[in-house]
């Protein structure tokens, strides 16, 4: 639902694709944080380039 209001021109076929990179993304990242310390500077700056990739994937549908 919330990629299908983020960019509502979506068919259900793309909503699944983006839906499975997100879950891929989040699934790595979680995977790179155990392998770093709490304040590991690449930790902070991979959160952020997530987040930015999230948004373009969704927005290119």
């Amino acid at each position: 639902r919330l990629v299908k209001a983020a960019n509502p021109s979506l068919d259900h076929t793309q909503i699944r694709r983006i839906v499975l990179q997100i879950f891929c993304l989040e699934e790595g990242m979680k995977l790179f944080i155990g392998m770093g310390p709490d304040d590991d500077v690449a930790l902070l700056d991979a959160e952020a380039d997530i987040r930015d990739l999230t948004r373009r994937i969704v927005e290119s549908g």
